[in-house]
């Protein structure tokens, strides 16, 4: 009865949520900085503050019935989205004339050194992936990319304002490793490293408070309640999605087999990012001489 204790009082003790959503800690600046606060209680150890209550339940029982080492590797919780199928409750004009989601992201396809090992690992990660499960879908191997911001629910004519905000903002470029490969319902993501994960929360609230200052604030969500920074890799079969840890715990060991301890050791530098068509840059780092980033057009996705 004693061994109950652990998992109980964590239960007991963690924030009531509403639905058993993520609790608002997690959107503080303490949890924001582990980078990893919407990951499972087994991913993420003592930083069960930044869990709902239902996470925490599935852990219990899991613990109970001695599967618990199967979830190690962790999975995205499933009440952490970006943005709503559709949009409502907004004033003013009909739901259909706003748009859902539109993405920015920095595509991670280019001829540096980081990028090159980025694409070999996730090559590697699902031929073994393949070998041992059977095929994949969803496989972006060759279109991978760094998910940078999502904007719900504006509408078109709001969106070509919003560009011309962001040319304005001015932002450094960020260093990016991917160290750690996790998933979201069948999806396998790639983190970026912790001090990344920071600086393009950094990047993304300044964008976010421009926004604010013209009228343009945050409809839906900050960037900060949605998932973390990551690249999306690929997705198990349906019938793979009973054993996803196992399937994530081989994208891992992958990654470990190549002598690393992330997907690529030289890092990405992050220096510009697509939006609406149109491409987004940093100034040069501090003492580099450069300007004040700006946008020029060019055929980024979304």
């Amino acid at each position: 009865m004693l061994l109950l204790l652990p998992p109980l009082l964590l239960l007991l003790l963690s924030p009531a949520t509403a639905g058993g959503g993520a609790v608002s800690e997690c959107t503080s600046a303490s949890c924001e900085q582990l980078s990893e606060y919407s990951t499972s209680t087994c991913s993420i150890g003592f930083y069960w503050p930044c869990l709902s209550r239902t996470c925490l339940t599935v852990w219990l029982l899991g613990w109970l019935a001695g599967w618990l080492p199967a979830c190690l590797p962790g999975c995205l919780a499933g009440d952490i989205a970006d943005c709503p199928a559709a949009c409502s409750g907004l004033p003013g004009g009909n739901a259909s004339e706003y748009v859902p989601m539109a993405g920015s992201i920095h595509t991670l396809m280019g001829n540096s050194t980081g990028e090159k090992q980025l694409h070999a690992s996730v090559v590697r990660m699902v031929d073994a992936v393949e070998k041992k499960f059977g095929p994949v879908t969803n496989d972006v191997a060759e279109g991978l990319h760094l998910s940078f911001q999502y904007l719900c629910c504006y509408t078109r004519a709001e969106l070509a304002r919003i560009e011309t905000i962001m040319a304005t903002v001015r932002w450094e470029p960020v260093s990016v490793r991917f160290t750690r490969v996790v998933c979201a319902g069948s999806m396998a993501l790639a983190l970026a490293d912790p001090a990344a994960q920071g600086k393009l929360f950094g990047v993304v609230s300044t964008i976010e408070e421009a926004l604010a200052a013209a009228g343009l604030g945050v409809r839906v969500r900050f960037r900060a309640e949605q998932a973390p920074f990551h690249a999306s890799l690929f997705s198990a079969e349906a019938g793979h999605t009973r054993n996803i840890s196992g399937v994530i715990a081989l994208a891992e060991s992958s990654v470990a087999a190549s002598g690393s301890s992330s997907l690529n050791a030289e890092p990405i530098i992050v220096d510009s990012f697509c939006f609406n068509g149109k491409t987004f840059h940093a100034a040069a780092p501090a003492g580099g001489g450069g300007s004040a980033g700006g946008g020029d057009s060019g055929g980024g996705r979304t």
